[in-house]
């Protein structure tokens, strides 16, 4: 099935996390799109959220779009290995998981340092 990532382009953290992201798809199931760019920001009016929004990660498959927490764990059901166990989460309810979607999303340039093993 796979589909397409949106996601900050000009974020580090964001950028290290498509990078990790893109090793552990060994099936090439998914694409990556910077919001900043023409193609992303046509996709982010789709969502209907606001067109400048970065904080935001969307996952656009054929028949769903999914934003926030519900996009990181449909995006670790199409990735290899037991990362798709993470997806056992989408029965915490939608407002907690993007409760705290939205804090790391809003701290994201705090993880930034070569701890993350993102780079």
């Amino acid at each position: 099935m796979g589909g397409t990532v949106l996601y900050d382009e000009e974020c580090e953290f964001c950028r290290g996390v498509v990078r990790f992201t893109m090793k552990h798809d060994s099936r090439n199931r998914m694409r990556y799109v910077g919001v900043q760019s023409e193609e992303g920001r046509r996709l982010v009016i789709k969502t209907g959220l606001p067109e400048k929004d970065t904080n935001t990660v969307i996952y656009f498959t054929e028949k769903k779009i999914s934003i926030r927490s519900a996009a990181v764990l449909y995006i670790l059901k199409e990735m290899d290995g037991g990362w798709k166990i993470f997806f056992i989460l989408i029965i915490i309810p939608k407002f907690l998981r993007d409760f705290f979607y939205r804090l790391i999303a809003r701290n994201r340039y705090m993880f930034i340092s070569n701890k993350t093993g993102l780079h």
